[in-house]
């Protein structure tokens, strides 16, 4: 199965912030229908041979309302379609907030962002069946050590029973020296 990847986005100043559109698309090629049974001889049977595309149209805005808060707001319509499978075909839609704070702790910088990805979705199949993601709550932490280095903290989790959080972390080293 061979699979391809399109993404292109164009972004501007717009009403005292910024807006950007962008567009995504995965394909996948030749993916092989089977039987849910298997045979005698316990395989499967090939029914069909069908591609599936997958397409994001995004708007996004972003503002900072003073020095120290910024909120964004991403939406995003969502396309699916598995050519040649009956009820193969979806739309849907996604609404992702966000907000950024910088805060000064002593001397150094701590700046703190939070989104909920998928905060508002649904995805509607040619089938009838409708699909709802479970919104996930991401937060990042970077702080400003003393020159020279930047410490980043970011911590997922999906907002429902089950999930485990995700940690990931880094250091960002830096051999100049950065005005305050």
């Amino acid at each position: 199965t061979d699979a391809d990847h399109y993404y292109i986005s164009y972004a501007q100043p717009a009403w005292g912030g910024a807006m950007g559109i962008s567009w995504v698309q995965v394909g996948l090629g030749n993916i092989t229908q089977t039987s849910k049974e298997v045979d005698a001889r316990n395989e499967v049977k090939n029914l069909n041979v069908f591609n599936y595309f997958s397409n994001a149209y995004l708007l996004s805005y972003g503002r900072e309302l003073n020095e120290r808060v910024s909120i964004g707001l991403t939406a995003k319509y969502l396309t699916s379609d598995m050519f040649s499978i009956a009820g193969g075909q979806g739309y849907g839609y996604s609404v992702t907030p966000g907000i950024l704070l910088k805060l000064r702790v002593g001397h150094n910088r701590l700046t703190v962002g939070a989104k909920v990805d998928e905060l508002f979705n649904q995805q509607k199949w040619g089938t009838g069946t409708v699909e709802k993601v479970p919104p996930k709550l991401r937060l990042g932490l970077a702080y400003q050590l003393p020159n020279p280095g930047l410490f980043a903290l970011d911590i997922s989790q999906t907002i429902r029973s089950g999930y485990r959080p995700e940690f990931s972390g880094g250091y960002e080293w830096s051999s100049f020296a950065k005005a305050s």
